[in-house]
């Protein structure tokens, strides 16, 4: 038998950060001590850099174990080492920005947004020390520095997200947001945000179509002259 609960009774929930990031927007909670102290270090965290990320993309990477890779030569499988490189760039650069992780755990498999915050160049994205050949005349003319002309994000979680995009006017150099039906104009600084999901640039000078490379030369590439990369 329960009588009435006495006032002193009461029952308090801490949350990990595994579990406090897997709750649901619909629930309605009072704010414990642990869960805030959970959003300020998210909102604390330090900002990485684009640079950063692309030095990661290119870096020496060993397959693991669980993915060893066949040598045709000694006829047995290794742990081979793969390795990005960067030979040409487009006239118009998208960069996908990983947003999304799936961490396995002993029975299942957990997806977790990446919300770290990216902090990417408006004007002046070089990637000249990136590339395998810039020192070809090729690029003389149209190097590979870019600007930033639009950005798509992504705000919520991966059980209900909702996406945007803040975009420039070519003609007016005028920056505006986009949600749904509802638009306002913007500036370019308010893109670089945590929600910010894919990247979209554009060559300042000169245009190379297909990266400079001849249509044909290598690998019969006829795709155009835009590429994405996910870094």
């Amino acid at each position: 038998e329960f009588g009435k609960p006495h006032p002193s009774q009461v029952i308090v929930i801490s949350f990990t950060k595994k579990g406090a990031s897997r709750l649901k927007d619909e629930f309605v909670f009072e704010e414990h001590e642990t869960y805030k102290q959970l959003k300020y270090e998210r909102s604390s965290k330090k900002s990485i850099k684009l640079e950063k990320c692309f030095e990661k993309f290119l870096e020496q990477e060993q397959l693991g174990s669980d993915n060893k890779w066949y040598c045709s030569k000694c006829k047995d499988h290794q742990q081979a080492y793969k390795k990005f490189d960067i030979w040409t760039t487009p006239d118009v650069l998208i960069i996908h920005l990983k947003r999304f992780q799936y961490l396995p755990s002993q029975y299942l498999i957990h997806r977790q947004k990446i919300d770290a915050l990216v902090n990417f160049p408006i004007e002046n994205l070089d990637l000249t020390s990136y590339m395998k050949r810039c020192n070809s005349t090729v690029y003389a003319q149209a190097p590979p520095i870019y600007d930033l002309y639009a950005v798509s994000e992504h705000s919520g979680t991966l059980g209900g997200g909702h996406y945007t995009a803040t975009a420039q006017n070519f003609q007016s150099k005028n920056w505006f947001r986009f949600n749904d039906s509802h638009v306002s104009q913007t500036t370019a600084e308010k893109a670089i945000s945590s929600e910010a999901y894919v990247l979209f640039y554009r060559r300042r000078k000169g245009s190379l179509p297909c990266g400079g490379i001849q249509v044909g030369s290598v690998g019969g590439d006829e795709e155009g002259d835009s590429d994405s990369m996910e870094v």
